[in-house]
């Protein structure tokens, strides 16, 4: 297998997922750890920051009572509203990088936790055990897409 062949089989993939016959998934858990290649370190370490320098403030500024209610509050906005946030920017990070090119995909693809599968069929090729390639194969030629 050329590095040609590779790129023309991500071409047949970009174009698929570009016209909405596949679906790519993501294991986010798996995606949210410092090894990660779109781990951002900002997105889990600035809201817990940000509640505890609340909680301080609403301490010395109001009393125990008021900085027990900014922490509460902060903990049940991490818990819901945010952490959807967060998942959506790690989602659309990966995503970007799938997109991105041949690196980007073979160094996703080689991490691990990345599933492509035509849409409707439940049937999925997951990595890195099974081989996206042969997916790909099965997918119209590029030349078909760009006409």
């Amino acid at each position: 297998m050329t590095d040609t062949d590779d790129a023309e089989l991500y071409k047949r993939l970009w174009y698929a997922d570009r016209d909405g016959a596949v679906e790519l998934g993501f294991d986010l858990r798996h995606f949210n750890k410092p090894e990660s290649p779109t781990f951002d370190r900002k997105d889990n370490v600035l809201p817990i920051l940000g509640t505890v320098c609340c909680t301080a403030t609403a301490w010395l500024l109001g009393g125990w009572l008021w900085g027990l209610a900014i922490f509460a509050s902060g903990v049940i906005f991490s818990l819901s509203t945010l952490n959807l946030w967060l998942m959506h920017r790690l989602r659309q990070r990966t995503l970007a990088l799938a997109r991105s090119g041949l690196d980007g995909w073979q160094g996703l693809w080689s991490y691990g936790g990345v599933s492509v599968r035509r849409k409707g069929a439940a049937a999925e090729v997951v990595s890195p055990e099974q081989d996206w390639r042969d997916f790909a194969r099965s997918l119209p030629v590029a030349a078909v897409y760009e006409e």
